[in-house]
């Protein structure tokens, strides 16, 4: 029993660090958005209060599934809500205490008689209202209440003296970088503070409900704790690396346009009505460039980042293996660049040429119509290939919870056509003719000089006839 009590502080404190860094975000986003708008006071704690409800329900997730592999009794939901309860009135308290002694009009002492008993309510609420949920299964766990207290009293002193020193000068985004920072210490503290009080219920018998579960069991239920906490890693770092990396070239691949209509707004052009005219004329110019822009910086992205997914490969998606988070992050950004400039230039050259630095492997002459054509770095087309509009051709599929992944491959003179439906590892011959509406299946490998139409797709007219391959 012995290191599984010693694992217990270190994963409850990665638990607290994880819960703070996704729960504090959010709440750093929304205090330092209302500052810099000004905000009154009142909307000011009812912002935060309410962002401190998430936060608390960040934590409380975080901590519950560490909680439940030690005591299986534990009511995770339970446990969840008194922690987001107990955060959101802190943040009420802390904001309100704030507000009112800001204001001139009420004297020092009353505002001292308010805050401080508030304050304390505030800081036993969140020990008290988790030893509720706590007390069923470790009877003698009241010492949870001031131990609690007292590490999220030490806590806290880190974000506020870190953000006190902070410049008013800095941007919002580098308040919001040292509260992040500041709530991930903030995390270690309070978590190796009260970590060593669940060690020592632990070792005080895990509880009356755990009691007589022996160590192979507790060890296997710690176990599927650990794959789910490393699990919700891998998926909170996929999501946080893919949205940063696409804020980032969202905003390079804008910022041409927003350059010229801020010089457009402080250039003298003459009347009024000409500034209009050619603000508005300036519109698909500005859009020509930024698409052009996110096009290539989306690619490059994906390419310099390692982003692009094996060629051929199986992937569990309950794992989450890197392949898996590869495809994900590569397609999600691919989806982006379709859904909000593929519409413009699909059929186009310069859609091609957007395949190609995305990773396709395209010859010359090439047609491609469709929207529905996906998974470019897993795509080998040769020359003179038209896909027609509605096509869908990619080179995943999703069966039985696993991802799987295989190039297609369209020989030369290949015309797929209007609505098909191409599945992944399709192999074609040269000038193979796919016709509209047809289906052709996973892994199938077409003749060339043939024409295939139907569901599933099947040749008709003898081989090799050029009438029928070229009608």
């Amino acid at each position: 029993m012995v290191p599984l009590l010693e694992r217990l502080r270190v994963r409850w404190t990665a638990a607290v660090v994880v819960g703070e860094l996704v729960g504090f975000l959010p709440l750093a986003i929304v205090g330092v958005a209302l500052v810099s708008l000004g905000a009154a006071d009142p909307l000011l704690v009812i912002g935060l209060t309410a962002a401190g409800a998430l936060e608390g329900a960040a934590i409380g997730t975080t901590q519950s599934r560490v909680l439940s592999g030690y005591w299986p009794g534990l009511v995770r939901r339970d446990w969840i809500v008194a922690t987001a309860t107990a955060a959101s009135l802190a943040w009420f308290v802390g904001m309100g205490g704030s507000a009112l002694a800001g204001l001139d009009r009420v004297p020092v002492a009353l505002a001292v008689a308010v805050v401080v008993p508030c304050s304390v309510l505030a800081l036993g609420s969140m020990g008290y209202l988790q030893w509720r949920v706590l007390r069923p299964l470790v009877p003698a766990s009241i010492r949870w209440v001031p131990v609690t207290a007292g590490a999220w009293l030490v806590g806290v002193l880190v974000p506020v003296i870190a953000l006190s020193v902070v410049p008013d000068r800095w941007p919002p985004a580098g308040h919001v970088a040292v509260a992040v920072l500041a709530a991930a210490a903030m995390g270690v503290i309070v978590g190796t503070i009260t970590g060593r009080t669940l060690e020592q219920f632990a070792a005080d018998g895990l509880g009356s409900t755990a009691s007589s579960i022996d160590s192979a069991s507790l060890d296997r239920r710690i176990e599927r704790v650990e794959e789910r906490f490393v699990l919700a890693v891998k998926f909170l770092w996929t999501v946080v690396t893919c949205f940063v990396v696409e804020s980032l070239i969202f905003g390079l691949a804008a910022l041409p346009t927003v350059l010229f209509f801020q010089w457009h707004l402080g250039f003298d052009l003459g009347p009024r009505p000409l500034r209009l005219f050619l603000l508005a004329a300036a519109l698909v110019p500005a859009y020509i460039i930024f698409a052009l822009l996110f096009m290539l910086l989306s690619a490059e992205a994906a390419r310099l980042l390692g982003w692009r997914p094996p060629q051929s490969a199986e992937l569990a998606i309950a794992e989450l293996p890197i392949g898996l988070r590869d495809w994900a992050r590569y397609a999600i950004m691919s989806h982006l660049v379709h859904v909000l400039v593929g519409v413009m230039f699909r059929s186009t050259p310069v859609w091609v040429w957007y395949m190609r630095r995305n990773g396709a492997t395209i010859g010359k002459h090439v047609w491609i119509n469709s929207l529905q054509v996906g998974d470019d770095c897993l795509l080998d087309f040769g020359d003179e290939v038209v896909i027609g509009a509605g096509v869908h051709l990619s080179a995943h599929t999703v069966e039985d919870g696993v991802l799987r992944l295989a190039p297609v491959r369209l020989g030369r003179g290949t015309t797929v056509g209007v609505g098909s439906h191409v599945g992944i590892g399709v192999t074609t011959g040269e000038r193979t003719q796919i016709g509209s509406m047809s289906v052709v299946p996973k892994h199938a490998v077409l003749e060339g000089h043939r024409t295939y139409v139907g569901i599933p797709a099947r040749p008709i007219g003898p081989p090799g006839d050029e009438q029928w391959a070229r009608p």
